[in-house]
């Protein structure tokens, strides 16, 4: 961005000193170690206002949880069995519904590490559990635990797993 450029109605400061971007209501002082070696917008912009919440699993905390998606499978690189785990959000969007990004229900997960196989196997996974209020992941035992009977994703998301069909 060039200096103090409009971005979606935000006005972006540059301080070229420091070399780094701000918006207005945060001050970079020259001081911070962190600010110096960091370029993007830093901390919490004004006072924050932010309280934990003492009972996620109220409505409408619990409308908002933590996914967990598990695939199970044989690697062909060494032959033996494996597990991959991912994690995500997600919004309750009815009494049976449950939104969230593609990319979490549905991945290629022999494309990092041991698994590699060098082909794209996307697939959904064979577990997914949504726990609803969850705070934090090491809760989840303490949580309800609802299992997902069915899957369904954008048709261009299946086809082209894309981040603009996600």
């Amino acid at each position: 961005l060039e200096n103090n450029e409009q971005l979606s109605s935000i006005n972006i400061q540059y301080d070229n000193e420091n070399g780094i971007m701000y918006t207005n209501g945060y001050n970079p002082t020259s001081e911070s170690s962190l600010i110096n070696s960091t370029r993007g917008t830093i901390g919490i912009i004004g006072d924050d206002e932010r309280i934990k919440v003492t009972n996620p699993k109220a409505y409408p905390y619990y409308t908002t949880g933590l996914i967990e998606s598990i695939w199970y499978g044989l690697s062909g690189t060494d032959g033996n069995t494996y597990q991959v785990t991912s994690f995500g959000t997600g919004s309750l969007q009815g009494p049976n519904l449950l939104l969230t990004a593609g990319h979490c229900v549905y991945g290629d997960v022999t494309s990092e590490g041991v698994l590699d196989d060098d082909t794209e196997n996307y697939t959904f996974p064979d577990e997914v559990h949504y726990y609803p209020g969850l705070n934090g992941n090491s809760d989840k035992t303490n949580c309800y635990d609802i299992t997902a009977s069915v899957i369904s994703i954008q048709k261009e998301y299946y086809e082209n797993p894309d981040e603009d069909y996600d």
